[in-house]
């Protein structure tokens, strides 16, 4: 494929799209609780109660989860 072709082709999907990836900007520093509020909401989980308690035991991290459930797979 032509690169220039190819430049084209993403910069209009990257504008046609934008209005639905702004909604979701988040920032890196934020990324244990995006990862773990949104993560675990799927199927009626209610991630909020789950989040809280993770805070009250302070494993509230992707790398704290990550290593309990390392022991369990």
């Amino acid at each position: 494929m032509n690169i220039e072709i190819a430049k084209r082709i993403i910069l209009y999907v990257v504008k046609k799209t934008e209005w639905r990836w702004r909604q979701y900007d988040e920032h890196w520093d934020k990324i244990d609780e995006v990862f773990i509020r949104r993560g675990y909401e799927q199927g009626g989980f209610e991630a909020y109660k789950f989040a809280e308690l993770l805070k009250q035991y302070e494993i509230f991290s992707i790398e704290k989860i990550g290593q309990i459930l390392e022991k369990y797979t």
